[in-house]
C-alpha cells in the first residue's frame, strides 16, 4: 500500500481515529507493506479480531526503524482538511 493510499484510507476515518492512523503510518514508515505483512502474520488465528490501538501497537513494536519522516496527528489532519 502506497503512503498515498494510506492517507486516503486516513481521509476515511473519524477524528477520533485519526490518532491511531497516525501511529500506524508512523511505525510503518517506507515499509508498509512490509511491516503490516510481519504484524499480520504475528496474530494468531484465533485471535484476529484487533482493535485498532491494538493493531497500531502490533505495527509498531514490528516495525524496523526507518529514516522517513514521522507525520502528526495535526498534520494529517491538516492534509486532509486542505484536500
Amino acid at each position: 500500500m502506497s503512503r498515498e493510499q494510506l492517507h486516503q484510507l486516513v481521509d476515511t476515518l473519524p477524528d477520533s481515529e485519526v490518532d491511531t492512523a497516525t501511529r500506524v503510518l508512523a511505525a510503518l514508515g517506507r515499509s508498509a507493506s512490509t511491516a503490516l505483512d510481519r504484524a499480520l502474520a504475528a496474530v494468531p488465528v484465533e485471535d484476529e479480531e484487533l482493535s485498532p490501538g491494538e493493531l497500531a501497537d502490533l505495527a509498531e513494536s514490528l516495525a524496523e526503524p526507518s529514516d522517513a519522516p514521522r507525520s502528526t496527528s495535526a498534520g494529517l489532519r491538516r492534509e486532509r482538511d486542505l484536500a
